[in-house]
Order: structure tokens, then C-alpha cells, then sequence
């Protein structure tokens, strides 16, 4: 206590610098309250479901103003340091694994019931419903006030079961404090974001992990990472990062961020991938899809270089424990690798992919935790890759800004809550160019109203029906369905061990049923044409990518790849990774000569085709140049 001592800083500096007299760094600086801090205030600690204490509460406006002071002083004098010209900016940290994440997100008991959290509770509240009466009205609850509110309980937050979507009439509450976790999140975040940008005189670049939207699964709700657009849109964020999406990233899978990168893109901030794979020089315990070889290894390398290419994002190569990279070949790659994304930052173009996924926030405030969570978002987007054509990941609060693209093919994957104009927004982006809209599960069926069918049919366009019982989401393309071209026969399509309840489907004689769910029979995949746009309906979730690729086909999209293989592409460089070994034949938009963007040697092709043989998890990476 009030004791600085920032030699330990000055010799980190210093080591770097006698190593590498260039170096340039962006350090990460800890914001948590430390031990000694923790101990003399208790009371500004987080405190679990079950009453046991965790570490500072982020509604401690002590911790806050305190920390925040420490934080001035040590850019204070990182600013006079000798070093001071090689900072380029600052990542600052809190939170669960340093990530912003909620001290309980992946705990057996959630947070933060602590006294500074439930005051900062009820302010939300007095904010959202101004008296005692509209707050009565909205939790059904004719006793509780704004001045004593409580916080749900662990049951209230997650009672289990196969309900997919909060009951509006009973679970209001719920909702408010699911909603009011990620603002509390989100105020403490930027609150020491604002103090970054004005204690270095808007000199430096200020950056953090947040938004991470298809990371949490089950968890997602309790992260505290759904206040996402705040943080996009705030001035004192130059960039956001995170690992790349652990579910799915082996040798032969794909790589994806785990937030909607491209609304963030749009705003004209950067997304740093913090690359954290596991080599082959990992120990064989590492997980979170190690390599097994030194092939897999680069092939994964190269796959990762693809896709932050592909997204015009910035990457960290990150060898959390040493050794990871010790390897000539490996050394090798991160070099080209640099060499690589200078020549494309030279020669880079405008680009708009013809797919747009959108995320929405909002609407996991109306779901219960459960494995729909994953199967909606998660398991959806980390496949995206293999669907043959490169896509825009956004949030659905962005369907209106001018900046958004026009898409061929929109993708809603939770598109649950939805007012008028809302849903206005949507209608009106998809006329723009005849597109074709793909919603899924329940879109539209919560709104101002509550729960309604009719909400999901003026979103969809396509009348919808509620089955009342717990279910699988499965489906069953109908035979000779166009939709099923290039997939395997009469298998199901969706998770085998998820069950729902609702479930929904199609029960419009004016729609096209392309496929029926497995269960009862029932239409779970329909389309309709309408007036200057088209609808498709799933009730399934976790669609296969060949499923995507062909709606995408039949909404004009141009597809590059008919495989499973993951593709990156910005219309310059091509990068695919093989999901297994044999030949692949891309497709160009267009003519073009191709060569190999890591060697610079040609690549024979007819201009418009490239023919390919890869052996599994080998990724390729091409460079385009049109042809007049």
C-alpha cells in the first residue's frame, strides 16, 4: 500500500531491448486488485452463488477508482522511461483466465452476489423501470421494490431442463440480471479503457479480450461478454483480441475467431488473434486440438496465416510455456509468415463476401443456459469454413448501418428477440438485392408482446407451428431435394444428443418443405419466395456445411469449394486446409493467375479452376491476380 516500485518493469524492458534493440511492444498490464488489496477489502469482493468470496467484485467502484490510480501513475512513468518510444499501445486485463470473463463463468457456482454488485443491481433497475410498479409489472412480482430487489439464484439462473427460451411472464428477472452482468462487465472494461486513452494522450494504441460470442457455450449467458457492441462502438477501444475457437481446431478442422470480427472490422478497429496452438512440441496431453507432427503443425500454421489474412486481422503467436515454435521449420514459417502479410498489406483491396452470419447478443438475455447455446452459435460458425465460400460474421444489432454489405445469403443463427423495427431493419436490408435469409429454431418468437407465432411468422414470412414437447432437433432432407446435393442419404442432420423443447416447424401450404424432422415428421426445413426476398426456415440446429453450401448456391452465391475443406479467402489469397487427403478443384470468380503466395511459384490452373491434391490437415495458401 501506497508503496511503487516499478524497477521489475524497467528490467523487463530493458532485457527485451538488450536482445532485440528493435523491439516494439504492447504490454499486458494487470488490473485485478492484488492479494494484499484483496485481504484489507473484503467487502469489494466477488462472491459465488454459494456465498464463497472470489477475487474483486467488477462493480467495485473502491477497486475502480483506486486501481485506477495505480494505472495513471504507471503510465506515468512507463511515459518518461528511456523504453517509452517502443510501446506501442496497452492490453489491459481482469477477469476469469485474464479474459473479462466473469470470475464464476466456468465454476461450479456463477457470480457476483457480492454487496457492490447488488447495488450496482438495483441502480440498473431504478434506470431501466423508474418505480416500484413498472417493476412489479415486468418481474409479476406485486411485493418486490427497486430499493430491495434481489438477484436470481443459482436455480432461478439456470433450472435446468430442455427449455430452450425464458418464459416472459415468470422469468423477467433472469433476463434483467443476465443483461445486467455484461454492462457490469462492460462499464468496469471501459471504465479503465478511458483512463488508458487519456493518461497516454490518445498516443497509444488501448486493447483487451472481450466479446468472445461463440466461446462459452452453456456458459454463454454467464460470461459477461454479451454487452459486445458498447465496447465495438466505444472510442477508447483500438482493438480486441482472443485465442482462436478451441471446440474446433484440429489438424483437419478450421479456424475461427470467437467473436463477430467483422461488425468490430466495420468500425475500423483491429482484431488481434492471440494464436495459441498447440504444436507438435507441445506435451502430448495439451489438448485443445495439439498437432501431432511437425506437417500437422504448419499445416495449422498455415491455415491460421490464411484466416487472419482472410479477416484482415493482426495475429499473436503465442507460446504460452516456452518451446512451443523451437523448430527451423516452424522458426521458418513465422518468418515468411511476416514477409507474407507485408506483401498483402501492399497490394490489399476492398472486399465483401456474399455471406453474412449474424449474432445476436441481445437474444441470449431470453435463452436458458443450455447445449442449444452451442448448437445455435457455436457449433454453427466453427463449420462455417467448409462451407465453400467466405462469410461475414456480425451482430444483428448492425443489420442497418450503411457499412454492412449487401449480402446474397443471410444467416440468422439466434435471431430470438425482435421488435418492429428490428424486424423493419431486417425486411428492408434483405429486399436491397433479392437475397435469400436462412432463420433458425425460434427467430422472432419473443418480442414487446411475449411469447408469439405469430412475431416468428411477420419475421420469417413463413407461418410457423409449436410442438409442446421435449424433442430432438434433427431433420431429414426430403428425397431428390436440391438442397441435399452432394450429401450423404438419409442421414439425419443436427445434434444426436440434443433435446429441446419447444420445438417448431414449418405449417405454411404456400412453402416449399425440403426437409422434415425426424422425431414427427414434421416440415423443419421450408422455403417461400416472397416479396423481393426469399425465406428459409430450419427448425433444426447445427446444420452441416454442405446444407449451407448449397442454400448458399441456390441464393447465387458463388461457391468455391464443393468439400469439406476449410477455405479463407479475401479475393486476393486463397488459403484451404484439408479435411482429408485427395483432390479438390477451387473455383474462381473470375480469371485469374495463381501462384503459391509462400514460394511464389506458379500454380497450374485454366484461370477459372485450380485443380489440387492434399494430403489431410496440408493447407495451401494462393495468391490471385486478376487477369484484364
Amino acid at each position: 500500500p501506497d508503496r511503487y516500485d516499478y524497477a521489475e518493469f524497467d528490467r523487463y524492458f530493458a532485457a527485451i531491448l538488450d536482445i532485440d534493440p528493435e523491439a516494439r511492444f504492447v504490454p499486458h498490464v494487470g488490473l485485478t486488485g492484488p492479494r494484499w488489496w484483496q485481504d484489507a477489502h473484503p467487502e469489494e469482493l466477488a462472491r459465488y452463488s454459494d456465498g464463497s468470496p472470489g477475487p474483486t467484485s467488477f462493480a467495485s467502484l473502491r477497486w475502480r477508482r483506486e486501481m485506477g490510480d495505480d494505472l495513471r501513475r504507471l503510465i506515468a512513468h512507463l511515459r518518461k522511461a528511456p523504453y517509452a518510444d517502443r510501446i506501442l499501445g496497452y492490453m489491459f486485463y481482469n477477469g476469469y483466465t485474464a479474459e473479462w470473463q466473469m470470475w464464476g463463468t466456468w465454476q461450479p457456482f456463477r457470480d457476483d452476489y457480492s454487496q457492490p454488485a447488488q447495488q450496482a443491481f438495483r441502480q440498473f433497475l431504478t434506470d431501466r423501470y423508474g418505480t416500484d410498479e413498472r417493476l412489479r409489472a415486468a418481474w409479476r412480482d406485486p411485493k418486490v421494490t427497486l430499493a430491495a430487489a434481489p438477484m436470481p439464484d443459482e436455480k432461478t439462473r439456470r433450472p435446468g431442463g430442455p427449455r430452450v427460451l425464458r418464459d416472459p411472464n415468470t422469468e423477467r428477472q433472469a433476463v434483467d440480471f443476465y443483461e445486467f452482468i455484461s454492462n457490469m462487465d462492460a462499464d468496469a472494461l471501459l471504465y479503465f479503457a478511458k483512463i488508458l486513452r487519456e493518461a497516454t494522450g490518445g498516443k497509444a494504441l488501448v486493447g483487451t479480450y472481450y466479446a468472445y460470442l461463440t466461446a462459452h457455450g452453456i456458459h454463454q449467458q454467464d460470461s459477461g461478454h454479451l454487452a459486445a457492441r458498447r465496447v465495438f462502438d466505444s472510442p477508447d477501444i483500438d482493438f480486441l483480441m482472443s485465442p482462436p475457437n478451441y471446440w474446433y481446431r484440429k489438424p483437419g478442422e478450421a479456424a475461427t475467431f470467437m467473436s463477430a470480427t467483422d461488425s468490430f472490422r466495420l468500425r475500423g478497429k483491429l482484431w488481434l488473434d492471440e494464436s495459441d496452438h498447440r504444436t507438435h512440441l507441445t506435451e502430448p496431453g495439451a489438448g485443445y486440438g495439439r498437432a501431432d507432427t511437425l506437417e500437422e503443425t504448419l499445416g495449422v500454421f498455415w491455415r491460421e496465416e490464411a484466416e487472419v489474412l482472410a479477416k484482415r486481422a493482426a495475429v499473436s503467436w503465442f507460446d504460452m510455456s516456452g518451446g512451443w515454435f523451437s523448430h527451423p521449420q516452424i522458426l521458418a514459417a513465422l518468418g515468411r509468415g511476416q514477409e507474407v502479410m507485408r506483401e498483402s498489406l501492399q497490394r490489399r483491396r476492398p472486399f465483401a463476401p456474399e455471406i453474412g452470419v449474424f449474432v445476436d447478443p441481445e437474444s441470449f438475455f431470453w435463452m436458458r443456459p443450455t447445449d442449444a447455446n452451442a448448437a445455435l452459435v457455436l457449433h454453427q460458425v466453427v463449420v462455417m469454413p467448409q462451407a465453400g465460400a467466405p462469410w461475414d460474421f456480425l451482430l444483428l444489432d448492425d443489420i442497418g448501418l450503411p457499412a454492412v454489405p449487401d449480402y446474397k445469403f443471410y444467416i440468422f443463427l439466434n435471431a430470438f428477440h425482435i421488435d418492429p423495427a428490428r424486424r423493419e431493419a431486417i425486411h428492408a436490408k434483405l429486399k436491397r438485392n433479392g437475397a435469400t435469409a436462412l432463420f433458425v429454431y425460434a427467430p422472432g418468437y419473443l418480442g414487446t408482446g411475449g411469447e408469439s407465432l405469430d412475431g416468428m411468422r411477420e419475421l420469417v414470412g413463413i407461418r410457423i407451428a409449436k410442438e409442446d414437447r421435449e424433442i430432438r432437433p434433427q431433420l431429414l432432407l426430403e428425397t431428390g431435394e436440391p438442397l441435399a446435393r452432394g450429401m450423404k442419404p438419409g442421414s439425419p442432420l443436427g445434434p444426436t444428443n440434443l433435446k429441446v423443447w419447444p420445438l417448431f416447424y414449418a405449417d405454411d401450404p404456400e412453402a416449399r418443405i425440403a426437409g422434415r424432422l425426424v422425431d414427427n415428421g414434421r416440415p423443419g426445413l421450408a422455403v417461400k419466395r416472397l416479396d423481393g426476398w426469399t425465406s428459409v426456415y430450419c427448425a433444426a440446429m447445427q446444420l452441416p456445411p454442405g446444407l449451407v453450401r448449397n442454400l448458399a448456391r441456390t441464393a447465387g452465391v458463388h461457391v468455391w469449394l464443393d468439400t469439406d475443406d476449410a477455405l479463407y479467402t479475401d479475393g486476393q489469397t486463397v488459403g484451404l486446409h484439408a479435411a482429408a487427403d485427395g483432390p479438390k478443384s477451387l473455383r474462381l470468380p473470375g480469371r485469374f493467375r495463381v501462384s503459391n503466395a509462400v514460394t511464389g511459384e506458379p500454380v497450374p490452373s485454366d484461370s477459372r479452376t485450380v485443380p489440387l491434391s492434399l494430403k489431410q490437415a496440408q493447407t495451401v495458401l494462393l495468391r490471385l491476380e486478376p487477369i484484364d
